[in-house]
């Protein structure tokens, strides 16, 4: 065969092997290229085509032979440096494999190829740095490559700039204005800067120019749902499944929802529908399983739960919510096994990780759980990375606040501990409690002193190194003022004795978490009923008709100070005064603990970590206090009998 026939029969047969490498007929591909190889052994091209046969097949090792004697033939091909770091890098010599790719790139800096496997390489070894620089380059040379726009986000993201993040994603989904995934990237990125408010805008502004964008419709309503705008979600779900009733992704929203205002029964059907059009859909199948777990049937839950896992054992939601499930079975050690699945999966799943902390709590595990605690916030929070030293001498710390007064009261028990280390410490504090913080000794401010360290005050625990055995701080002691105490001394001085406060209700919603403490104001009557004394109700906005109920089984009237609650002062003195406490945990209990006595206090399950007693009965967290809790199935006889032997016990 003359030499140009030949070569051009090579070509043919070159073009064939990479036409069938392009399809994934790889064992065809190779043939072809081992047969290009027979005829012409030396062949850098032939050579460099059955190295990538061979990486795509598997076999990094002949792959990184072939690719060498290619760059042997003919060194200076960029091509041949940027696959050999291809190879270098599935073998695990990350080193080798980017040096390789440099090489590449000093033979033809604009090969945009090697650009993106250098930064990809840098972003997966933690050298985020490297990685912006390398995106940089490649962005430069492609500015309207979209998979290059995804791929820088999560890089900044590790380095800690959610917002360079968020306008990254938001040019990924500029040039892909109807793709899912820019869209996607963009509302998790937008939801680290917390800047979801500014995306609805721009989303909502997007959806009126193009009304037929699926992407933006859905992502819009994921945004809402974050932002707890849940009615406006529900209604832009629903007009999705209107507008796409086809699109399983649609259904499957409408079906969170739903779920979202206890709808639990129309979010089955919705995610039942997102299943029949397409049954990969796991999350609908969580929802399925949520749905049962809300309708207190948690042994089928599981079982939908464990049989997600079998086929799709990465999927985090579904380890997460079966340990939700365990636990609320009363399985903590096992729910806690299910919360390290999830979290190996995703190490940020807050959730996940919020859960682990309340379960290693009230199992006594403190030292492991007060790292997760730090994630109590239901997102990936801002926090340090490293606790305190012993020695604070000089630092100015502000301890800012979070959640309501009675965790203000409890957390602030830490400061002491702190200024104990020679550190300048301030506290922010819920204005109706000031004045008696500063009584306690801690200097209460509004704003934060220039340049000092911030921190959140249910992250002490964690920064101070705290453990397990008797590491509880003592309550900060509240001083009553003399005024206060007159008052409620004349208030009750006429009374027979004892007095014993009640409280039946508490708590309340906190974005998506309910905090709702309740306990049945006829059994709180009937266990008190026998006792002698004045009974007296600081329930903060009691219900007309709770309040008629307890005076039923109680049968007699009830002193009502519950007035008295929009004065914390005040409440404090009586709190003070009073023989006994009985009701569930609110901040009157903290201000009771704060007098230096303790309460009765009836446990809603799954129990507030705090609330866990020792083997001894003793409640460390409230010293001198008593629990008496729920059980799983929600039955309180046992707590009630308990209760009603220890009262009889002390006032008949």
């Amino acid at each position: 065969m003359k030499a140009a026939a030949r070569s051009t029969h090579l070509e043919t047969v070159l073009r064939r092997g990479i036409a069938a490498q392009a399809t994934g007929r790889h064992a065809e591909a190779e043939s072809l290229f081992r047969t290009v190889l027979r005829d012409a052994p030396g062949l850098p091209d032939g050579l460099h085509l059955l190295a990538q046969s061979r990486h795509l097949q598997g076999d990094n090792d002949e792959a990184l032979e072939l690719v060498g004697r290619a760059m042997r033939a003919a060194p200076r091909v960029a091509m041949y440096q940027a696959t050999r770091g291809v190879v270098l890098r599935a073998l695990g010599r990350p080193t080798e494999a980017a040096a390789a790719f440099e090489a590449a790139l000093r033979l033809d800096p604009t090969y945009l190829g090697a650009h993106r496997n250098l930064a990809a390489l840098h972003a997966s070894t933690g050298g985020f740095e490297a990685a912006r620089a390398a995106f940089t380059r490649a962005l430069a040379l492609a500015p309207s490559d979209v998979e290059l726009w995804l791929g820088l986000v999560p890089v900044l993201l590790s380095l800690g700039k959610p917002g360079e993040a968020a306008a990254a994603a938001e040019r990924a989904a500029g040039l892909a204005p109807r793709a899912t995934t820019p869209i996607e990237v963009w509302f998790a990125a937008a939801d680290a800067a917390g800047a979801l408010p500014t995306l609805r805008f721009k989303l909502e502004r997007l959806l009126a120019e193009d009304p037929e964008n699926t992407a933006v419709h859905l992502a819009l309503v994921d945004v809402l749902n974050r932002l707890d705008a849940m009615d406006a979600a529900r209604d832009l779900a629903e007009r999705a499944i209107a507008r796409w009733p086809d699109n399983a992704a649609a259904w499957r929203r409408a079906g969170l929802q739903r779920a979202a205002v206890g709808d639990d029964d129309a979010a089955q059907l919705a995610f039942e529908r997102a299943l029949e059009l397409d049954p990969s859909d796991t999350a609908a199948r969580v929802g399925i399983a949520n749905g049962h777990h809300r309708r207190g049937d948690a042994v089928r839950a599981l079982e939908i739960y464990r049989a997600i896992l079998a086929n799709h054992p990465r999927c985090k939601e579904a380890w997460y919510n079966a340990g939700t499930v365990l636990s609320a079975l009363g399985r903590e050690d096992e729910a806690i096994e299910h919360y390290d699945r999830a979290i190996t999966i995703d190490t940020d799943y807050a959730p996940a990780r919020n859960n682990r902390a309340q379960g290693l709590l009230r199992l006594g595990r403190q030292a492991e759980a007060w790292s997760d605690h730090r994630w109590r916030d239901g997102r990936t929070p801002l926090f340090p990375e490293q606790r305190w030293p012993a020695d604070l001498d000089g630092v100015a710390i502000h301890v800012r606040a979070e959640q309501g007064i009675g965790d203000h009261l409890f957390y602030l028990r830490f400061a002491p501990a702190i200024a104990a280390r020679g550190a300048i410490v301030t506290v922010e504090a819920e204005r109706r409690i000031e004045p008696m913080v500063r009584r306690a000794g801690l200097d209460a401010v509004d704003d934060a002193p220039v340049g000092a360290n911030v921190v959140r005050m249910g992250d002490l625990p964690w920064l101070l190194g705290l453990g397990d055995g008797d590491d509880f701080a003592t309550p900060l002691a509240l001083p009553v003022l003399v005024d206060r105490a007159a008052r409620v001394a004349a208030e009750l001085a006429a009374l027979p004795r004892p007095w014993i406060g009640v409280t039946w209700h508490a708590g309340g919603a906190k974005g998506r978490r309910e905090t709702f403490k309740t306990i049945p104001v006829d059994r709180l009557g009937r266990t008190l009923r026998d006792l002698p004394g004045t009974v007296v109700s600081v329930q903060r906005n009691p219900v007309a008709t709770d309040q008629a109920a307890l005076e039923g089984t109680l049968g007699r009237p009830l002193l009502d100070l519950s007035r008295w609650n929009d004065d914390l002062e005040l409440m404090l003195a009586l709190m003070a005064a009073l023989d006994g406490y009985v009701g569930v945990s609110n901040a009157n209990i903290h201000l009771r603990c704060g007098a230096g006595l303790g309460s009765d206090v009836l446990v809603p399950f799954p129990m507030d970590w705090r609330w866990r007693s020792l083997s001894n009965g003793a409640v460390p967290w409230y010293p001198g206090s008593r629990a008496y809790r729920q059980r799983a199935d929600g039955d309180w006889d046992a707590g009630f009998a308990a209760l009603e032997k220890s009262l009889q016990e002390r006032w008949t």
